[in-house]
């Protein structure tokens, strides 16, 4: 598996697209729940572009140090209402165990992930689409840093 490799700049640009998208929505976003760790990036570029102050967050992993995925492991949970203005946000959708998740516990809510390798009808905006077979890597992870070092 090849690793995918995704600029700030391609961040920005998805967190920009999405805030025009969310403001063409019906139902005015009033709070965010980043998903902790991926979704805390996107979470904070929404919120600023939103102008929301309220922002909470999801700590919960499926991931192990291994690469292997596992059962959701909910580490701190938010306490906030489960309403159509409450957006759960992360930075992308690999293997959908964490939409899942979301659209369980919190069904009147919306989620958002800023990339993903699957489209699905439940995203309050269409994603930025990337390889189905690739490790993505965001500016934020010590292996960009590590590429970076490399070209230099």
């Amino acid at each position: 598996m090849s690793n995918y490799f995704i600029t700030y700049e391609q961040v920005e640009q998805a967190a920009l697209q999405a805030t025009a998208l969310i403001k063409s929505q019906p139902v005015k976003i009033n709070r965010l729940v980043a998903i902790s760790r991926g979704g805390l990036v996107p979470a904070c570029l929404l919120a600023e572009y939103l102008d929301i102050r309220e922002v909470h967050s999801l700590s919960l992993y499926s991931y192990h140090p291994d690469g292997t995925q596992g059962d959701i492991t909910v580490l701190v949970s938010p306490d906030v209402p489960d309403a159509p203005d409450t957006l759960f946000v992360d930075d992308l959708v690999d293997g959908g165990k964490t939409a899942e998740y979301i659209k369980q516990n919190y069904p009147n809510a919306s989620f958002l992930p800023l990339f993903s390798k699957k489209i699905s009808p439940d995203y309050i905006v269409k994603p930025a689409l990337v390889p189905e077979n690739a490790f993505v890597v965001f500016p934020w992870e010590p292996e960009f840093a590590k590429k970076r070092a490399r070209e230099r």
